[in-house]
């Protein structure tokens, strides 16, 4: 037979267990929601990148094309700036 303080005692001992369940559940529910949050930026960032790798490749190019056009005004005049 429980006394009336070991009584309360395991009352206010159950009443902190849900308090501490409440916490955790919301602490389960935040991390996921963060997580799910960082996979989106991650896949977010893969595509500014692939993007990025992108351009970058077509500038190259275009400087490799301005080249080639400032080369073709040194052999002839007509074709751009000749020095």
């Amino acid at each position: 037979m429980e006394t009336d303080e070991v009584g309360r005692f395991r009352k206010e001992i159950e009443e902190k267990n849900k308090q501490l369940q409440t916490l955790v559940n919301g602490l389960v529910a935040e991390n996921i929601e963060l997580k799910t949050g960082l996979t989106k930026m991650e896949e977010k960032y893969a595509e500014f990148k692939t993007k990025f790798n992108r351009i970058d490749q077509t500038i190259k190019k275009f400087e490799g094309f301005l080249a080639f056009i400032d080369r073709l005004g040194k052999i002839d005049p007509k074709f751009g700036n000749s020095r």
